[in-house]
């Protein structure tokens, strides 16, 4: 029988970093050769990953003692639109996140999608912030 646990990481150590960043690359659609420079790469990965560990707050999936996914909790969408990047992919939708006051980014291992695992994560986040009333969520 698999044992699945969701929780939330109070300190966030390099080894956890490393290993959501390396869900987050498998999951992005991207590959680090994809980017022409190390700066371009690694303006991606300020973006969409790390401005949401430096200033959120993390909760991980694991599956048998591994970890096997992650929501990333910012809690102010606005903050995010001042990321140049950010700001660019979503044009169409900038007025509309100002209205959002958290920004919920999720990922999970593709040998595990599919299972539950991302479902359970969400209600287990959501859990510490049952006050929310919308929430602006991102996939890959």
């Amino acid at each position: 029988m698999e044992k699945f646990y969701c929780k939330k990481i109070k300190s966030l150590t390099p080894d956890f970093k490393k290993i959501i960043e390396g869900i987050f690359w498998v999951t992005s659609g991207k590959k680090k050769s994809d980017f022409s420079s190390k700066e371009s790469r690694d303006d991606f990965v300020n973006a969409y990953l790390n401005f949401y560990l430096d200033k959120g707050e993390v909760f991980i999936s694991t599956l048998d003692g591994e970890i096997v996914g992650y929501i990333l909790l910012h809690h102010n969408t606005s903050q995010l639109l001042t990321n140049p990047i950010i700001k660019n992919n979503y044009q169409a939708f900038n007025e509309e996140l100002k209205s959002y006051p958290v920004s919920l980014h999720i990922n999970i291992s593709p040998n595990v999608q599919g299972k539950g695992v991302g479902s359970r994560l969400l209600k287990h986040a959501l859990n510490f912030r049952s006050s929310l009333n919308k929430v602006h969520l991102i996939t890959h």
